[in-house]
This record gives C-alpha cells, sequence and structure tokens, in this order.
C-alpha cells in the first residue's frame, strides 16, 4: 500500500511538472455566420472567456483563419452538405469532441477531401487566390491582420460575400469574386493552377456531374481555424464546423 501511495505521489508530481498541454475551445470567442445568400460574417467576441489568446501571443499571428472550398454540381443547392460536413467532422475537425482537429496543408491539384453520393465520389477543392500554388496553416485563403482584423478592445466584424465574373471579357470563363464589406477584394480560382471555371469545361474538379442539363453550380463552402504558436499551452488546431455559404450558377 506504501509502495502504490509513493506512485501515485510521484506520477502527480510528474504530470504536473510537465506542463501538459490542454484542449481549448474557441467557439465562444468566433462567431460564423452566413446572414444573407452567398455570404459570411466573421465576429470576434472580445468579452468571451477565451478571447485573451487573442490578446496575448498564445494564438499564431495570422490566426484565426478561413478555409475556402468548392464542389460543383447540377443542383442549385447542394445535397452534399451534409456528408461534407461529416466527412470534415470525422478527418479535420476532430472527432467525437470537435476541438482537436489537425492543421492541413492543400497544395495544386490535391483535394482537402471526398465523399460518395448516389454511388459516385465527389471531392471538396480549395479555391485559390491568385498566384499561390499552395494553402498552408496557420493563414488559410483568408488570414487575420491581411484581409480582416480581430481588435482585441472591442468586438469586431468582418462580412464577405460571393458573385461570379468573366474573365477578362471572355465568353466563357468566369473566377470567383470575393467583396469585403461589399467592395470586390480578392479573385479567386480553382486549385488546378489557378485556372478559372469555364461552362464549357469538363475537367474532373470542375464538372462532377451530369452532362444533360446546362445549368451549372459552383457550391462554396468555408471554415474557421485558429492555429496554436509554438509558445502555446494549448495541443488543439480548432476548427469550426464546415458551412455552405453560396451556390452560384454559372452557364
Amino acid at each position: 500500500m506504501r509502495r502504490l501511495s509513493v506512485f501515485l505521489i510521484f506520477l502527480l508530481v510528474f504530470l504536473t511538472s510537465c506542463g501538459i498541454p490542454s484542449l481549448r475551445d474557441f467557439s465562444s470567442a468566433v462567431s460564423f455566420t452566413t446572414p444573407y445568400s452567398n455570404s459570411f460574417s466573421l465576429k470576434f467576441n472580445s468579452s468571451a472567456v477565451n478571447a485573451s489568446y487573442f490578446t496575448n501571443g498564445m494564438v499564431n499571428a495570422a490566426s484565426p483563419s478561413v478555409i475556402l472550398l468548392y464542389s460543383v454540381t447540377n443542383e442549385s443547392n447542394d445535397s452534399l452538405t451534409s456528408s461534407f460536413r461529416s466527412t470534415f467532422n470525422k478527418e479535420i475537425r476532430g472527432g467525437g469532441s470537435y476541438i482537436n482537429g489537425v492543421p492541413i496543408t492543400i497544395r495544386q491539384n490535391d483535394g482537402i477531401l471526398e465523399t460518395t453520393y448516389g454511388n459516385k465520389t465527389y471531392k471538396l477543392y480549395p479555391l485559390m487566390p491568385e498566384n499561390k500554388s499552395s494553402i498552408t496553416p496557420p493563414g488559410y485563403t483568408l488570414s487575420n491582420g491581411s484581409d480582416y482584423v480581430f481588435s482585441s478592445l472591442a468586438a469586431s466584424s468582418a462580412n464577405f460575400s460571393f458573385s461570379l465574373e468573366k474573365e477578362n471579357n471572355t465568353d466563357d470563363e468566369y473566377f470567383i469574386q470575393l467583396l469585403k464589406d461589399k467592395v470586390p477584394y480578392k479573385k479567386l480560382y480553382r486549385f488546378n493552377n489557378g485556372a478559372t471555371f469555364r461552362s464549357s469545361d469538363s475537367a474532373e474538379d470542375y464538372r462532377q456531374i451530369s452532362e444533360t442539363q446546362e445549368t451549372y453550380y459552383i457550391h462554396i463552402y468555408a471554415a474557421v481555424n485558429v492555429t496554436k504558436s509554438f509558445s502555446s499551452d494549448f495541443s488543439n488546431d480548432y476548427w469550426t464546423e464546415l458551412k455552405n455559404v453560396a451556390n452560384i450558377a454559372i452557364t
């Protein structure tokens, strides 16, 4: 019995001295909503319990950040949303707890995940800014500091929306125009070497759809990430749930 007591005391001292990182849930500090069609809003709640992590160097300078992804179908509302969300939760967000997910790196020509629906396999690809060959943590498609700023003094928000624009006045080449507070802000393209979206394109990453319908839809998804710094005392890379934020017709 004495040996057991000594062992337990030694174990307690060891664990305490190791400074084992803990899991942090930033859902109370980051608000991610879709206030109207083809848009999303980011808001940082400075009065939230974990808000101090954004002001004392416990997260990376580019964090929180947003990853923007897309798929294409011939349906105006994406029936794949629930399947993509379930796969995202399992493979990236962190399983049952949803707060110990993993950071991800996406190279050109890679998809982030895939799902099976109606006996077909669909992939979710990243929207790529101009002249960018990969998306890496902590700054994904949209980064704190360069694309928006979370204030440490008061609650602040940034509103983004999407539109489809023709590339260089061509007939069937398009890019996704990202707007910040209704002002054109950033051009986004397909993951494949910055390629445009084309109504006549049959590439796998673009048209995983029926050839019998003339109208196709680009479905855009988004998720917010909070990535730790090297000095952080938390061990997870936190992701919000994946959301369908736009369904844009291309003809």
